[in-house]
């Protein structure tokens, strides 16, 4: 299992300005820490099931281990996650992250201010749009677009053009989150 960044009793420690990119399983695993302070990090990680997608059972586990895949990971969900903490205090500023889990606690306390969490595996914008049957103006998407990149965040979506257009048309709010999604997959990366 690959990680960007293992703290282990650590104290006062700040982690900003960091991009933890596609190949690990963890971006940061906190253990047995106090008054971590992380600030503007992001972390894409492919979906679990794109990982191991395509490995052979002989072929060496995509894990790290060094074991063939089939002595390894077969079998095993093997979810990537941004923010892992055990027995931990911190506080996050703000956080981008494209993973299966965004954060999981064990016996932690957090505080966070902003947290942008997409899952790895939600349709492709074109993919979702296909689907839908019925797609927004052009400049409305590219609008949208321009949005969540300038702001870092899909929640600037919520009082979008792109949303008074889905209400408009009718589009129920679980597809709408979908679609949020797999514009913040676009921008942010992941998928």
């Amino acid at each position: 299992m690959a990680t960007g960044l293992l703290m282990i009793n650590c104290n006062g420690t700040r982690v900003t300005d960091n991009d933890f990119g596609i190949g690990v399983d963890i971006a940061i695993d906190i253990y047995n820490s106090k008054n971590i302070y992380m600030d503007n990090n992001s972390s894409r990680h492919a979906s679990s099931a794109e990982r191991f997608s395509k490995v052979g059972r002989n072929e060496v586990c995509p894990c790290g281990s060094g074991l063939k895949y089939k002595k390894c990971c077969l079998g095993r969900e093997n979810m990537s996650t941004g923010i892992r903490s055990t027995r931990s205090t911190f506080t996050v500023g703000k956080a981008n992250i494209v993973a299966d889990i965004g954060v999981d606690l064990t016996d932690s306390h957090a505080h966070i201010e902003e947290l942008n969490h997409v899952v790895p595996n939600v349709l492709g914008v074109d993919e979702f749009l296909k689907g839908l049957g019925v797609a927004p103006p052009k400049e409305i998407l590219d609008e949208a677009f321009r949005e969540v990149r300038s702001s870092g965040t899909t929640e600037t979506l919520e009082h979008s053009r792109l949303k008074t257009w889905c209400m408009e048309q009718n589009i129920n709010a679980g597809l709408w989150v979908q679609l949020a999604g797999a514009i913040g997959i676009a921008v942010f990366g992941g998928g």
